[in-house]
């Protein structure tokens, strides 16, 4: 009888992993087409307004003085458009 709860029990993990699973690739999927689609989508619509653009960020995230979006967006425009067409070593346009 023992052997036969254990049983069960393996069997109800193994169906809430498989369930834990199915809703992390969900949230996956989401994110991916979020971040995918994030200029697309107008501000102010629902949980689309709260989507966060990265203009800048430290080089070392494992910084005590990491920060996100330290740089103003007037100011990336700015340098932007100081830079022009001119590109350098330290740009990266693709990741993949």
């Amino acid at each position: 009888m023992r052997n036969d709860d254990l049983h069960d029990a393996v069997d109800s993990l193994r169906d809430e992993v498989r369930l834990l699973r199915q809703v992390l690739d969900e949230v996956r999927e989401e994110l991916s087409w979020a971040n995918n689609n994030a200029q697309d989508i107008p501000a102010g619509n629902g949980a689309a307004s709260t989507i966060r653009l990265i203009t800048s960020m430290s080089a070392d995230p494992t910084a005590r003085d990491f920060h996100v979006n330290v740089v103003s967006d007037e100011m990336v425009a700015q340098l932007r458009q100081e830079a022009g067409d001119k590109t350098s070593a330290t740009t990266q346009p693709t990741l993949f």
